[in-house]
């Protein structure tokens, strides 16, 4: 083979590979089903924007306390940056969250949505029960969304 086939397979190859962005978990669950809970008036797609704006407001949150020196300084006529108004509004939209969602769906929807975790079930347990628990994962994670869905509809 001489090199011109050589260099002319190797551009062919490159040319094939897509890189595609990085999805997040609850995009990934997105796509395996896990937001469809069939007993409420919302869907699928409503309820994965919901968690990927929950999911922007807290890395707002969480990157501000990394650079709060840069986020909080007055601007020399002491009007407020829009960073920090940005913050401000993240910080509310979060504590509304926090209020709106019950104490049983918020340990799910801060695990998957926020740490970007599933849950860890324990492989001494049986199949079936696994499956169950999973099941029950994806209902807690749907009703919490879709009190956020809910708390959207009321503030408008």
């Amino acid at each position: 083979m001489s090199k011109q086939q050589k260099n002319s397979n190797n551009k062919k190859s490159k040319s094939n590979v897509q890189i595609s962005p990085r999805k997040t978990l609850i995009e990934q669950l997105y796509e395996k089903g896990w937001l469809e809970y069939r007993q409420s008036r919302f869907d699928s797609k409503s309820r994965l924007h919901i968690a990927l704006k929950l999911m922007y407001n807290y890395q707002i949150i969480k990157r501000a306390n990394l650079h709060s020196g840069y986020i909080f300084n007055n601007k020399i006529d002491n009007s407020i940056s829009l960073a920090s108004q940005m913050y401000s509004d993240a910080v509310n939209y979060y504590r509304q969250c926090l209020r709106a969602i019950p104490s049983e769906f918020w340990g799910i929807v801060r695990c998957i949505c926020l740490e970007e975790k599933l849950p860890i079930i324990s492989q001494d347990l049986s199949e079936r029960q696994q499956a169950y628990l999973n099941y029950l994962y994806r209902i807690d994670l749907c009703r919490g969304l879709d009190r956020l869905l809910q708390l959207k509809i009321d503030n408008k």
